[in-house]
């Protein structure tokens, strides 16, 4: 189903696409325009590339410069004499004496050229089609400055003499437009959508356009009309194959269909079984499709391969070849490679995968191996199809086991349990039942969230497994399940009897990464970072296995303690590398778990703005998997970061939908947390004290690191006595620098000491932990005023304003007092956030449970010490980001990703 927001949006595709990506071609038009040694610009490029685009955009500039512009009228009047600039011409124009004419012409053109000093500019679009005696005039106004020439021309067109002649020389500038890059992609697309577009849908529609504009432009057509592309409340998001428009299935015709028939069959070969070896057709018709622009060559081993130049070609050659003709062209290349002796590990797989399509079947051992190769270059939706058939012709464990694991990885959670109970059922020998067993308990715990199932999984294993190697690595496993569960404490009972205990070659990487999560956990930081390291690397010496987790998700551990080890830059840059990982791969749970623990890290760094991108990544790919559990902990996220950011009708939306998951345990109280600055950006202090208090209580029972978070936030919101002495406890317990952090912080509050204060700043500000560094020089701002200090204090508002400018708009109680003449008391705090927010003086007595008249009175001093007028004035004051009173010294920085 369409949701509501796509129709709104299909109408702007539809319509003229914003000018984006191409600023240095237009900044390089401004030079020669400027310059009267030039004459012409001539933009060259594909068709569809923006060259037209461009063009007028150049036109729009020396308009706005004061010259005037024209163009020429190339399709209607090609072939004509002087058709192309009839227009422009006076009526009496004779072209028969070509003095007279041309002089006639120049006044023409000079006088309309706009102010002294200016040329008239001149557009014609597809040089080509300008006729000769149109394009000899031309030269002759260019010779004598009258005019400048903005032209187009299409790759691979020819010109003819007269037209050729004016892009030549040195007076002319040519600019050769090439496709989009990736990154350029990205800014169209959420300039012509108007909200960010999921990194994973972008890769796909660049990868389907190449960056071509026009190609682009009918994708998205195709996507929006098709119901593919979707918008979930934060990012655009493709939930299907792309689909073309006719037009673009037009465009792509009209390529292929001047050459010959021999070239054409090459094509059909392409499009069912690319890559092809140069030497398998015919030299001929690789020439020709080569000049044509629709095949491209690459080296591979030594070998020359042939490939379409554009993945739509495929799709447009395939829908013209019968089903006949397919399966002969099939099964002649799975012969052909296979007379060659099938030496490269990948022909077994395409072999497989020919045969397969063109009989419905092939040879069992061709299957088999073909899955395994899918399943190494993570290829899951082939090792799906492969293993599918594979299962038809063996009954063995391995299909069922790799086709378990691919639907895993695709998302089909209740298919993949069926599978996996089968490949159990089959299982012969330990390596077989303890790679089933890993796989079921993926499966169950981190895709249908069921641990005590998993658990069930372990003991039930355990029955067929004698090796002392082999129950450890079943007893991690069930350490990992408890560690995942919330039970920490005693996963890490069950780890810590493991350490050296076995030598199986699935115990390393797997156990290593619950141990790590384990430690962190419980505070143990720097033992954990180093468990996760040695996982991470053990895990990249394993073999491509089924049943074990792509690396990209054994970073998730290690950016976890590098953030309670107070290394957040490194944290954030290690993730997202790994998200690229992932990516290259396509590796979709690894994806969803990291760009769910880079929103984590961004809310730590105070980029709010950033976390908001990644968790609303991470929900759009958990969403279409069914992966609820990192779906849990992006919403949130989500619904943390939006609040932070003030929007709280989307916090609300998230936390509604996260309220209908299963909590994630091993990250305990995230959605009080959430619910919590909720209530705060709504301005109910007392309400989100009270909810933090609840997943305090909530994070002490499974997460020692998870209860600092909750403690931290209670201090930010003001209630320091509460909690200051179990925030010191638990730094006495572990050695995380940031959990020391918070509690020295939380003493400094307490204390009310501006140098204890001010060392939490350059302490906060040095881990990356900026919005809290922005917090504690706000507090000590406060705490030099109300020691009788104004310089001091001055200059730690001053700290904090520019802290506050690195946090991305972020809007915090903590930041309130920060550019006040005179503290507010934390009464005047809460009735003034609450007024902020529209509640009238009634509805706030209600909410504190105070009379109206001490909110009124307490309006008044806050008036007085804001030196604002009135609640409109208290409300942008408290409210604006870009208040002065908020940022005092600079812009906040425009959001990202990257």
């Amino acid at each position: 189903m369409v949701m509501p927001r796509v129709a709104a949006r299909f109408g702007l595709v539809s319509h003229r696409w914003p000018f984006t990506g191409r600023d240095e071609e237009l900044q390089a038009f401004s030079r020669v325009l400027s310059d009267g040694d030039y004459q012409a610009f001539v933009i060259h490029g594909a068709a569809g590339v923006g060259k037209s685009r461009l063009a007028e955009e150049c036109l729009s500039l020396a308009r706005v410069r004061g010259h005037r512009c024209g163009r020429a009228v190339t399709n209607a009047a090609a072939g004509v004499p002087l058709g192309a600039l009839a227009h422009l011409l006076p009526e009496a124009f004779d072209a028969s004496d070509p003095a007279p004419a041309f002089r006639s012409a120049r006044d023409a053109l000079e006088r309309g050229a706009g102010r002294e000093g200016k040329r008239h500019v001149l557009l014609v679009d597809d040089l080509n089609l300008l006729d000769e005696t149109s394009a000899t005039l031309i030269g002759q106004l260019l010779a004598a400055q009258s005019v400048f020439l903005v032209a187009t021309v299409r790759s691979g067109d020819r010109l003819d003499q007269s037209a050729s002649g004016l892009q030549s020389g040195d007076a002319a500038l040519r600019v050769d437009l090439l496709d989009l890059s990736r990154e350029k992609t990205e800014q169209l697309l959420t300039a012509v959508l108007q909200a960010p577009v999921e990194p994973r849908s972008v890769s796909l529609l660049f990868d389907g356009s190449q960056g071509n504009m026009l190609f682009l432009r009918e994708l998205i057509l195709g996507a929006l009309q098709s119901g593919t592309l979707l918008h979930d409340g934060e990012m655009w998001q493709l939930t299907g194959p792309l689909a073309g428009t006719h037009l673009l299935g037009d465009l792509l015709r009209k390529r292929k269909e001047n050459v010959s028939r021999a070239a054409h069959e090459v094509l059909e070969l392409l499009a069912l079984c690319q890559p092809v070896g140069v030497g398998e057709v015919p030299e001929a018709a690789v020439d020709e499709l080569a000049a044509a622009g629709l095949v491209d060559m690459t080296l591979q081993e030594r070998r020359q391969q042939l490939t379409l130049t554009h993945p739509m070609y495929g799709e447009i050659v395939q829908s013209g070849i019968s089903g006949w003709r397919r399966r002969n062209l099939l099964l002649e290349q799975a012969q052909r490679t296979r007379a060659h002796g099938a030496r490269r590990r990948e022909d077994v797989l395409r072999i497989a995968s020919w045969e397969l399509t063109a009989t419905g079947q092939a040879e069992p051992q061709f299957l088999l191996r073909g899955a395994k190769l899918a399943r190494y270059a993570h290829d899951f939706p082939q090792v799906r199809e492969l293993a599918s058939a594979a299962c038809w012709v063996d009954e063995g464990c391995w299909p069922r086991l790799l086709l378990g694991e691919a639907l895993y990885e695709l998302g089909e959670l209740e298919e993949a349990e069926k599978v996996l109970q089968q490949a159990a059922d089959r299982a012969r020998g330990e390596e077989e039942h303890i790679l089933v067993a890993m796989q079921r308990i993926r499966n169950m715990l981190w895709g249908l969230e069921r641990p005590e199932e998993a658990l069930e999984i372990t003991t039930e294993a355990a029955e067929k497994v004698t090796s002392a190697e082999g129950r450890a690595v079943l007893a991690a496993e069930r350490g990992n399940i408890l560690c995942t569960s919330g039970k920490v404490r005693e996963a890490l009972d069950v780890l810590e009897g493991l350490e050296g205990a076995a030598d199986h070659p699935n115990l390393r990487g797997p156990s290593q990464f619950a141990h790590a999560y384990a430690l962190i956990a419980n505070g143990r930081v720097e033992e954990g970072l180093q468990s996760a390291q040695t996982g991470y690397a053990q895990r990249l010496r394993l073999s491509e296995s089924a049943a074990l987790p792509h690396p990209s998700q054994y970073i998730t551990a290690i950016t976890f303690g590098l953030q309670e080890a107070g290394r957040l830059e490194e944290a954030f840059a290690l993730g997202q590398q790994s998200w690229e990982d992932a990516s290259a791969d396509r590796i979709l749970v690894g994806q969803t778990w990291n760009a769910t623990a880079l929103s984590r890290v961004a809310l730590m760094q105070g980029r709010p703005a950033t976390a908001r991108r990644w968790a609303a990544q991470g929900a759009a790919l958990a969403r279409q998997y069914s992966f609820n559990g990192p779906l849990f902990l992006a919403l949130a996220r989500l619904a943390e970061a939006v609040a932070l950011l003030g929007d709280v009708e989307a916090a609300q939306r998230a936390l509604d939908e996260a309220k209908g998951l299963r909590p994630w345990s091993s990250f305990a109280a995230e959605e009080e947390r959430a619910e919590a600055w909720l209530a705060a950006a709504q301005g109910d202090i007392p309400l989100a004290l009270s909810i933090l208090a609840q997943g305090a209580t909530v994070a002490r029972e499974s997460s020692l690191t998870s209860e600092a978070c909750v403690l931290m936030d209670q201090v930010r919101l003001g209630d320091a006595p509460a909690v200051a002495d179990r925030l010191a406890e638990i730094a006495g317990i572990g050695d995380g620098k940031l959990t020391d952090a918070r509690a020295q912080y939380a003493t400094a509050c307490v204390n009310d000491n501006p140098e204890q204060l001010q060392d939490c700043t350059r302490r906060f500000s040095s881990y990356g932990t900026n919005l809290l560094a922005a917090e504690a020089a706000t507090a000590t701002a406060l705490a030099w005023q109300r020691r009788g200090f104004p310089r001091e204090a001055a200059a730690a508002r001053s700290r904090a304003a520019d802290l506050a400018a690195q946090c991305e708009g972020a809007r915090t109680p903590g930041l309130v007092d920060a550019f006040t003449v005179t503290p507010l008391t934390r009464r005047e705090k809460e009735i003034a956030l609450l007024v902020a927010e529209g509640l009238p003086s009634a509805k706030v007595a209600e909410r504190l449970m105070i009379s109206k008249r001490t909110v009124d009175n307490h309006l008044q001093s806050i008036y007085r010490k804001l030196g604002v007028t009135g609640r409109r004035a208290l409300k942008d004051t408290l409210q604006t980001p870009e208040s002065p009173r908020i940022h005092a010294t600079s812009k906040s920085p425009q959001p990202g990703i990257r």
